[in-house]
């Protein structure tokens, strides 16, 4: 068995057949919630202090991330149209409990955490999708429009100490 195991550092075994016990997936509840760059930091310290602890809401999945946008309809001092983009803070995700009401408290942390949050698919908790077409579609309203002179970058790594304020608020002032 310990070979078996990968005990040996090499090849030992091959799998011949493998068994999976599927589960029907829920409906879920979608998220989508921007904050100006301006409130970030105060974002994602709210986040890691109040949400990620204790696990509390196990049917709470959200990324969040810095990101831009086009600012529609700019127009320049001698009326020309320019293109100018803002930065905001992005939470994308999935409720998947029963109850909307639920769903509220799961995030509530983060929404009462400023008073400029935005819904940019309008009003959260309204109707339910399926898994799938959620997982497809979450990022709609966000994937492509880093513009070619931004610089993206995306890197993931185990953080030994929790971040203040500050050291979030220097993440935000190196994506502006």
């Amino acid at each position: 068995f310990w070979a078996h195991r990968g005990g040996t550092g090499g090849n030992f075994g091959i799998v011949t057949s493998l068994t999976y016990n599927l589960h029907k997936l829920k409906e879920v509840w979608p998220i989508y919630v921007d904050w100006p760059i301006e409130d970030a930091a105060t974002i994602m310290k709210t986040w890691q202090d109040q949400m990620t602890k204790d696990l509390q809401y196990r049917d709470l999945g959200i990324l969040g991330f810095l990101t831009t946008r086009e600012v529609p309809d700019c127009i320049d001092e001698q009326g020309r149209r320019q293109t100018k983009f803002e930065q905001y803070f992005a939470i994308r995700g999935i409720y998947s409990g029963e109850s909307a009401e639920d769903g509220k408290k799961a995030l509530a942390p983060l929404i009462e955490a400023t008073d400029s949050a935005v819904y940019p698919r309008g009003s959260l908790w309204v109707k339910q999708y399926p898994y799938a077409y959620m997982n497809e579609h979450l990022l709609d309203n966000v994937e492509g429009v880093i513009p070619d002179t931004i610089k993206e970058t995306k890197r993931c790594a185990l953080i030994e100490r929790a971040l203040s304020l500050e050291d979030y608020q220097t993440m935000v002032n190196y994506f502006c």
